[in-house]
């Protein structure tokens, strides 16, 4: 008997809790219309949220029908949207401080402004007016450190590359060519 009634109120509590809790559904674009992928959807003061789909379209379960939903996406304003007893909103993001250059090195991302000096480029207007037999040659002067010199005098020899020195302790001495995106083995 005591089994029976425990699991009756069990029962009636699990049911409450359910039924508090209320199922909103949205959908997040941007100002052209088009949905915003993996936009972050929270409700506020919880750790309670979600990301968008493909199309711009979540749903989460909230704790109350007062509960306000906190929207962020990556170069838009965050909105906060008190839900009212709503149970399908359409949210328009509008666009906030945009993002001005990352620059992505290894396996992190840093700023422009804060990365110092490991990495450089020359753009092709730099170097396109200049009159040098190969490109090697020409970026010669553009960038800090960057030293070649030609393996042997014979026209077309193989010229070598050394940026900031000759050696190193863990690594080769050739520098790492990424040409258009791809990864060249040598220059």
């Amino acid at each position: 008997m005591k089994k029976i009634f425990a699991l009756l109120i069990f029962s009636v509590v699990t049911m409450g809790y359910v039924s508090a809790q209320k199922t909103v559904t949205g959908n997040i674009s941007g100002e052209d219309g088009l949905g915003l992928i993996g936009a972050n959807v929270l409700e506020k003061g919880t750790s309670n949220g979600t990301i968008t789909d493909f199309d711009g379209n979540f749903e989460l379960a909230v704790s109350a029908d007062d509960a306000v939903l906190v929207i962020s996406y990556a170069g838009y304003t965050t909105q906060e949207i008190d839900l009212a007893g709503q149970s399908n909103v359409s949210i328009v993001m509008a666009e906030g401080q945009m993002l001005e250059e990352v620059v992505v090195v290894g396996y992190s991302e840093s700023s422009r402004l804060t990365d110092v000096a490991s990495v450089s480029s020359v753009s092709a207007e730099n170097i396109q007016n200049r009159p040098t037999p190969n490109v090697l040659s020409a970026v010669q002067g553009q960038i800090p450190g960057f030293m070649t010199s030609a393996s042997s005098g014979q026209p077309g020899s193989v010229q070598q590359v050394r940026i900031r020195g000759t050696g190193s302790i863990t690594a080769g001495r050739n520098p790492l060519y990424v040409i258009d995106g791809v990864i060249m083995q040598t220059g």
